[in-house]
């Protein structure tokens, strides 16, 4: 595989990590309807504001995403095409980069696990329990999607230091 095509494989990959995010907020978001609809009290009204919201959220957060590797991609093949070894340089600095901070994002994506459970064991009311629930479901699938996305990264960076 060439410089051309693993970049080509890796920004798929991300544009695909992006789609997948939009995805889980359309489901978020689906599911806040569901509960408003079918459902009734004060758990469930916790569950689907914090659904919704955070659904709204993903959705956003999706599409910026999905736009960055877009134009990611493009000035890294510019990049590519003008000069591959000032570009080899400068993706493999920058990809070790995003390596070294996706512990990062992961203890992060824990914290708030562990403060949804605290939420629901400490929490005064059941209001705050449905809370927990949304917030518990969506961390638990964003680290699922996340450890997808890190096989990318690290397949990437290793043809970039192989090639």
């Amino acid at each position: 595989m060439n410089l051309e095509q693993a970049l080509d494989t890796y920004c798929e990959a991300q544009k695909l990590f992006g789609t997948r995010m939009m995805l889980l907020g359309c489901g978020l978001m689906t599911f806040a309807v569901y509960l408003h609809f079918v459902e009734d009290g004060r758990l469930y009204d916790g569950m689907k504001i914090t659904a919704l919201i955070i659904g709204l959220l993903m959705v956003l957060g999706g599409a910026f995403y999905h736009s960055y590797c877009i134009r990611l991609q493009e000035k890294q093949t510019q990049l590519l095409q003008e000069d591959a070894t000032r570009f080899k340089s400068e993706e493999v600095v920058r990809m070790a980069k995003v390596e070294k901070e996706f512990p990062i994002y992961q203890w992060v994506f824990g914290a708030i696990l562990i403060a949804a459970v605290l939420l629901r064991l400490l929490g005064p009311s059941s209001y705050w329990h449905g809370m927990a629930y949304s917030i518990l479901i969506l961390m638990t699938l964003q680290m699922i999607l996340e450890s997808i996305s890190k096989i990318s990264i690290d397949a990437y960076l290793e043809s970039l230091k192989s090639l």
